[in-house]
C-alpha cells in the first residue's frame, strides 16, 4: 500500500516511476513488492487477512489495524498499478 501512496504520489508530481522504483530499491525502501512491481496479484492480502480475520473472531480478538489493512487491500487490488486511478 505504501509503495502505491508513494508512486501515485511521484506520478502526480511527474516524477520517472521507473528510476524512482529503481532507486527505492537500492536503498533502506526496499521491498519485494517494489521488486516484483507490476506483476503481482495480491492474492495473498485476501487470504492472509481472511485468515487473521478469522482467527481473531475465533478468540474474540478485535485488531482494529488489521480490520483497515484488510480494508485498504480490498480497495487497492482491482486499481493496482493504475497509480492514475489510486486515491481517487
Amino acid at each position: 500500500m505504501a509503495d502505491h501512496e508513494a508512486l501515485a504520489l511521484a506520478s502526480h508530481f511527474g516524477l520517472d516511476l521507473e528510476k524512482l522504483r529503481k532507486a527505492l530499491e537500492i536503498s533502506s525502501a526496499s521491498n519485494d513488492a517494489l521488486e516484483k512491481w507490476g506483476t503481482q496479484t495480491m492474492a495473498w492480502a485476501d487470504d492472509d487477512m481472511a485468515i487473521v480475520a478469522e482467527m481473531a473472531r475465533e478468540h474474540g480478538l478485535k485488531l482494529p489495524q488489521s480490520e483497515v489493512t484488510r480494508e485498504i487491500c480490498r480497495s487497492l487490488k482491482p486499481r493496482r498499478y493504475q497509480l492514475d486511478k489510486y486515491g481517487r
